[in-house]
């Protein structure tokens, strides 16, 4: 495989014309350099960058390739979020017992080769799990006992929640069975109320997994209404969860919340200059702050998403767990049949498509970082706003290869800046 060299503009960011310097990346050696305009860098420094140091992961091409495992219980929640994914198909069907106990066998049956990955069992989706707690019981002590017939097979289990319903017997029996909580939690008091509601059961809870010093994690989904505040919320973070030491912010994917894709770019560009403001702010006082969204220079795929192994409360299976019902309008395109059975060709034709697939990706700088990004974008919003996505993953990609040289050389940008009025 060849190894690509891209020249990214970021003159921008000294408000000079953005050709004026450029940062020159190689993704699959994973370095970068900063230039000014007409530098011409030494062979030396270019056989450098070009050093194939590492390759895309390999997108899965079976199903029993997939890691990521999604087991969505129910169809039930007792919150009413304004960015809700879900809320088409809300119902009572939970899944039943025999369909799961199936799903589980099926994921231990798989080959198993040296390398083999981590399974991720993660609990989500298309309702509440916790609504289901029994069930959820049931399935995470039937996966410890089907580890034991199969201990070369590792995983990993998770549940995301809202966080409303945890007690502390709860939380000892998750924790207990190594199963990390994560917590869906807009962290200001005006905005978990406005957006998800139950501010003050669910910080109670989050006060108690920081007292029981349970392994658990805070997600934050921003809205263009609480763009602005992400600094905000890592204050409090700091100021009254200080046990906390990790939040994970992420965009959100919610078509009828923006009317225009000016609506859409402008509550990207205004995501990115408060994540870093934020992500700043955090690391002073020792606070990791992460989105999968924004920070892609370390991941090298071909395909955004691999697809997923996604169990529905109605027994069928999904390549995405964001769509887990016939009453959403992407379904149809996301299922690939059920347990029994695996519709095997369409699941192929779903992990096929990456950016050897997608024309707008050939000459894209961000290509091997972004991987194509999120096919359920692509579906969901009108062909006008797909531009403006891609424009927000090239511009994530630039602006953390820019924060990441601005953290290891000390006073960069009067440097450049210096170098850009001597010129």
């Amino acid at each position: 495989m060849e190894t690509p060299v891209y020249y990214i503009p970021i003159g921008d960011y000294w408000h000079a014309p953005a050709d004026t310097v450029e940062i020159v990346y190689a993704p699959f050696s994973g370095r970068y350099i900063l230039r000014t305009a007409g530098t011409a860098l030494p062979q030396t420094v270019m056989d450098k960058l070009q050093e194939p140091l590492r390759e895309p992961a390999t997108a899965a091409t079976d199903v029993d390739e997939l890691t990521q495992v999604d087991i969505l219980l129910n169809y039930s929640c007792n919150f009413h979020c304004v960015y809700c994914y879900s809320a088409q198909g809300r119902n009572n069907t939970e899944v039943p017992w025999d369909t799961l106990q199936t799903f589980i066998d099926r994921v231990f049956a798989r080959p198993v080769k040296d390398n083999t990955p981590k399974v991720q069992f993660s609990f989500s989706g298309g309702g509440e799990p916790l609504m289901s707690y029994p069930l959820l019981q049931q399935a995470i002590e039937y996966i410890e006992r089907k580890s034991k017939e199969c201990p070369q097979l590792a995983y990993s289990m998770a549940v995301v929640t809202n966080g409303s319903l945890l007690t502390k017997e709860k939380i000892e029996y998750l924790d207990g069975h190594k199963v990390r909580i994560v917590v869906s939690y807009e962290i200001l008091k005006s905005y978990q109320d406005k957006e998800r509601g139950c501010y003050n059961a669910v910080t109670d809870n989050i006060r108690l997994l920081s007292a029981m010093q349970a392994d658990f994690g805070i997600r934050c989904n921003i809205t263009k209404e609480a763009v602005e505040a992400m600094p905000d919320m890592v204050r409090e973070i700091a100021e009254n969860f200080p046990s906390i030491k990790s939040v994970t912010f992420d965009t959100i994917l919610a078509p009828d919340l923006f009317r225009t894709p000016t609506e859409l770019e402008k509550y990207y560009n205004a995501f990115l200059e408060m994540y870093y403001t934020a992500k700043d702010w955090a690391a002073a006082k020792g606070i990791d702050v992460a989105c999968m969204s924004v920070e892609l220079k370390d991941v090298l795929r071909s395909r955004g998403c691999e697809a997923k192994f996604c169990l529905t409360p109605r027994g069928t299976l999904s390549a995405c767990s964001r769509v887990s019902s016939p009453d959403e309008a992407l379904y149809p395109y996301f299922q690939y049949g059920n347990v029994a059975h695996i519709d095997e060709r369409k699941i192929i034709q779903l992990m096929s498509q990456n950016t050897a697939y997608a024309a707008r990706c050939k000459d894209c700088f961000a290509r091997w970082n972004c991987g194509g990004g999120c096919t359920l974008f692509f579906e969901s919003f009108p062909e006008e706003f797909h531009s403006t996505y891609c424009a927000f993953r090239r511009n994530a990609l630039r602006k953390e290869l820019y924060y990441d040289m601005c953290r290891r050389i000390p006073g960069l940008y009067r440097q450049i800046a210096a170098t850009i009025r001597h010129e």
